[in-house]
């Protein structure tokens, strides 16, 4: 239990102090703040070639295979509803541990993300001074993914608690043996929609579509 008053002089009128749990750790962390830190991968090939269809047209095909890793919170700080998005609205829905030491990731890898690129160009009169030019690809979001974890996770609370003591009136002397203490509460994991409510009564249970794809733009 943490000596807030350790070290400290003049007027008391209230304390603080945040505790966080983490993946693995046996009891709350007094007084650490809940630091996440998301990872994520990118690996993608790419490949095109020019045909010329004639005197004064030309073809130009490319296709790219990317791949967005499955993002991951390297330090175990992360809740999730354990079913998906089928379970939000259900009152007994269990609420775990998610993404980094725990063995359950965030969403499914999606390995099928093929990006093509065809262009053509025409020169109509034949003169090298005038060309037409058409064009199509796909392009993949590289932080959509990121961002939807993030947003997800962040959301669900139950790692991080702050207790507070207000409204106090004293003085603090320049003493080791002047404590005021404030118990460490107990963290419960799993959890239900209930005890998020709790917490607070506005909040709300987030969850993140097991087939999440990686999303694309075409132009």
């Amino acid at each position: 239990m943490p000596d807030l008053m350790k070290g400290k002089r003049g007027l008391v009128m209230g304390v603080a102090n945040r505790n966080s749990i983490a993946w693995g750790a046996a009891k709350a962390l007094a007084g650490e703040g809940a630091e996440r830190r998301l990872q994520q991968r990118f690996l993608s090939f790419y490949g095109m070639d020019s045909y010329r269809l004639g005197v004064n047209l030309t073809l130009n095909l490319g296709l790219r295979w990317e791949w967005h890793t499955v993002p991951r919170e390297s330090e175990g700080l992360a809740l999730l509803p354990v079913g998906g998005l089928e379970v939000l609205a259900r009152p007994d829905a269990l609420i775990d541990w998610a993404g980094g030491k725990s063995g359950r990731s965030f969403f499914g890898n999606d390995l099928n993300n093929l990006a093509p690129t065809i262009g053509l160009a025409w020169d109509p009169f034949g003169d090298g001074h005038t060309s037409l030019r058409a064009g199509y690809t796909v392009s993949y979001v590289v932080d959509n993914s990121l961002l939807s974890v993030k947003k997800a996770i962040d959301s669900n609370p139950g790692l991080t608690t702050t207790r507070r003591v207000s409204n106090l009136t004293g003085t603090v002397a320049l003493s080791r043996d002047l404590v005021l203490p404030l118990e460490i509460p107990a963290f419960k994991i799993p959890r239900t929609p209930t005890d998020q409510l709790q917490l607070n009564p506005l909040n709300g249970l987030f969850a993140i579509d097991p087939e999440f794809h990686t999303p694309y733009v075409q132009q």
